[in-house]
């Protein structure tokens, strides 16, 4: 433990892999930061869930909901909740303020933002789970048919439901039913004729859900000798000259990243 300078705050380091900050007038939480092992990733929380992370870090933590004794608990991770959660403004004024409230005001008040007022246990997406075909199936023909379930914690009403291949939106023949509680719910989508993994994600008004993936082994008859299947690469290309310190402006980080992209063309046949 140590404690800051203006005696204001006190810092621990936890058993659980967290350094938190506690205000010395009340002994109330202020802040928790966990940095993981490979030294990249990191996220900053209040006990209210605001956060900052760095990339990738959003599912490291996040909310653990009980659901009783007889049912297992759901976990959603925080970038469920990017939007009204992720606040880096707060986090900036929290060890300033040592007070959260008061760091929620001031970060609203220069962003313009409204008082948020909805709280977690109300924004809980949809739990997706799917129910055939398992996992690692063999599959032979390039239309399949999904059978999954959706369950809505809050009992807010399921927006979409959406299928995805390997990460990308897919062509489905039917999208959201509404069925009896307690049956599945069906959707037929085609897919590449090769191993690939399928997605289901469903939304309601506030996020989606995780998304319920399989992986699937094609087994179907080959093309002919010799056929393969390329992959595809998709480039995202963008200069950037702008920056707030003007001694990192450049000049040409636009036709650089357009060379870039032409670059990358050339070599699409080899």
């Amino acid at each position: 433990m140590n404690i800051s300078g203006n005696g204001r705050v006190a810092v621990a380091a936890l058993a659980d892999g967290t350094l938190r900050w506690y205000g010395m007038a009340d002994g109330r939480e202020l802040l928790a930061l966990f940095l993981h092992n490979d030294r990249k990733r990191w996220v900053a929380w209040t006990p209210s869930g605001y956060y900052g992370a760095s990339a990738g870090a959003e599912d490291i933590i996040g909310w653990h909901i009980n659901n009783g004794k007889e049912k297992a608990a759901d976990f959603y991770p925080l970038s469920r909740f990017r939007t009204t959660y992720y606040r880096p403004d707060v986090i900036a004024r929290i060890l300033d303020t040592a007070d959260e409230g008061e760091a929620i005001r001031l970060a609203d008040a220069e962003s313009g933002r409204r008082k948020q007022e909805t709280s977690v246990q109300k924004m809980l997406p949809p739990l997706v789970e799917i129910l055939s075909p398992a996992d690692n199936a063999g599959v032979s023909s390039s239309r399949i048919s999904l059978r999954y379930s959706v369950r809505t914690p809050t009992g807010e009403p399921v927006t979409s439901v959406k299928a995805l291949i390997d990460g990308r939106p897919a062509s489905a023949e039917r999208g959201l039913q509404i069925l009896p509680k307690d049956k599945p719910l069906e959707m037929e989508v085609s897919i590449p004729e090769r191993d690939c993994e399928v997605s289901i994600i469903a939304e309601n008004r506030f996020s989606a859900s995780e998304p319920a993936t399989i992986r699937l082994r094609w087994r179907g008859d080959p093309k002919g000798e010799g056929f393969v299947i390329k992959p595809k690469l998709y480039l995202l290309s963008i200069g950037v000259s702008q920056y707030e310190d003007p001694a990192l402006r450049l000049d040409f980080p636009g036709k650089d990243a357009q060379d870039f992209a032409e670059a990358m063309k050339r070599q699409k046949e080899l």
